[in-house]
């Protein structure tokens, strides 16, 4: 799962680079590394009693809502991705900062 969770950032990083520089493929490598993360977090889902993780949970499943509508905007070639994609990169490091210091 570890280089699910590495490539498919990769993918991301590369699609938004190359999205920047108006590439036509830069959609598509963004939706598949998009679809991987969504994978790598269906599979590290928390399934303790802890209501903080249970939260944080749901705060990644928001992060990828907004990166499948990050991706949708790609692909309408709308400017409004870089937003999404800025405020869903935002929320996934609160969570991760917060899931490391419950730990």
């Amino acid at each position: 799962m570890k280089y699910l969770y590495i490539i498919s950032g990769l993918l991301v990083f590369v699609g938004a680079a190359l999205a920047l520089v108006k590439l036509t493929v830069a959609p598509y490598l963004f939706s598949v590394g998009i679809l991987g993360w969504m994978v790598y977090k269906y599979f590290t889902q928390y399934d303790g009693d802890n209501i903080r993780y249970k939260r944080l949970q749901r705060m990644f499943f928001a992060s990828s809502i907004l990166q499948v509508a990050c991706a949708c905007l790609m692909f309408r070639e709308e400017n409004l991705w870089t937003l999404l994609l800025l405020v869903s990169v935002i929320l996934d490091l609160y969570v991760s900062f917060m899931m490391k210091s419950e730990e």
